[in-house]
C-alpha cells in the first residue's frame, strides 16, 4: 500500500482529506467549453465534448491523455443543408477494456428530419462504425457499456405535441440490434448497468431508483426532499455510490 500511494503521489497534484482519502487533480482549470467528461477504466485518459466555436475540434469528442496532454479527436462534425443544421456528437462512454468509445451522434439528413445514431470507435480514433441508426424527433444520450462489453445502454427522447417520452434502450454491438427496455414519461438520467447486468440504476425526480431489466420493476432506493444523482454501482454490485446535496 505505501508503494502504491507513493506512485500515485508522483503522478500529479494530489489532495488529501482528514480521513486520508487521496484525490488527483488532473487539470488546474477546465474551460467552460469542455463538457461531458468520462474517465477511462485505467484512469490514463478522459473523453469529453469540445465546444469552442471556430476551433478545429469544435463539437467533437476528444480523448485527452492525462500524462502527456495529447488530444485526439475521435468523432466527426459537419454542417448540412440550407438551414445550417449540424450533425454532431454528444456524450461518450468507455468500453470496460478501455480500448473503445461509444458516443451518441445526432445526424441531420435534411430540414425537419434527423437520425439518432450510436457510433463505436477505437480510442485512437480509428475504425469508426455505426451500430444503431433511427429517425428521431428529439435527442439521445449514451450512458453505459455492459460489463462484458457486448451492449451499450442509451436513451432516445422524443417530443410530440408538447409531450416528452424517454425510451431506455440497449444495442448489441455485434448484431447491431436494439431493444427497448422501458419507456418513461418523466425526466430520467444517469443510467448504469449493474456488474452482472441484471439491473440498472438511475435518477428520477431527484431520487435514486433501480430497474430490473427482465421484468421492468422499479425500486426506489432513496427518499429525500433535496437532490440525489449520479449513482454508480460498487464492483460487487451490492452497494450504490451517489452524489447528494443532503
Amino acid at each position: 500500500k505505501p508503494k502504491k500511494k507513493l506512485k500515485f503521489l508522483k503522478k500529479g497534484a494530489v489532495e488529501s482529506n482528514s480521513k486520508g482519502l487521496l484525490s488527483q487533480r488532473i487539470k488546474k482549470q477546465i474551460p467552460s467549453s469542455v463538457l461531458l467528461h468520462r474517465v477511462s477504466p485505467d484512469g490514463k485518459y478522459y473523453s469529453f465534448l469540445e465546444t469552442t466555436p471556430g476551433s478545429e475540434d469544435d463539437n467533437k469528442i476528444i480523448v485527452y491523455n492525462i500524462q502527456t496532454g495529447k488530444r485526439t479527436a475521435v468523432s466527426e462534425y459537419t454542417w448540412m443543408g440550407p438551414d445550417k443544421r449540424s450533425s454532431m456528437a454528444w456524450n461518450s462512454v468507455w468500453s470496460p477494456d478501455g480500448k473503445k468509445i461509444a458516443y451518441y451522434f445526432n445526424k441531420y439528413k435534411h430540414e425537419g428530419i434527423a437520425k439518432g445514431e450510436i457510433h463505436i470507435v477505437n480510442a485512437d480514433g480509428s475504425n469508426r462504425e455505426v451500430v444503431y441508426s433511427e429517425i428521431v424527433n428529439g435527442w439521445g444520450e449514451v450512458y453505459d457499456y455492459s460489463y462484458d462489453g457486448k451492449q451499450v445502454l442509451f436513451i432516445a427522447e422524443e417530443s410530440n405535441q408538447g409531450k416528452s417520452t424517454v425510451k431506455l434502450m440497449q444495442v448489441n454491438i455485434d448484431s447491431k440490434r436494439a431493444e427497448l427496455i422501458k419507456e418513461f414519461d418523466s425526466k430520467v438520467h444517469n443510467f448504469r448497468y449493474s456488474p452482472k447486468g441484471a439491473f440498472i440504476v438511475f435518477t428520477k425526480a431527484d431520487d435514486i431508483f433501480t430497474l430490473n431489466i427482465k421484468n421492468g420493476q422499479e425500486t426506489q432506493v432513496t427518499f429525500f426532499d433535496g437532490m440525489d444523482w449520479s449513482p454508480e454501482w460498487s464492483t460487487s454490485g451490492d452497494k450504490l455510490l451517489f452524489i447528494s446535496d443532503r
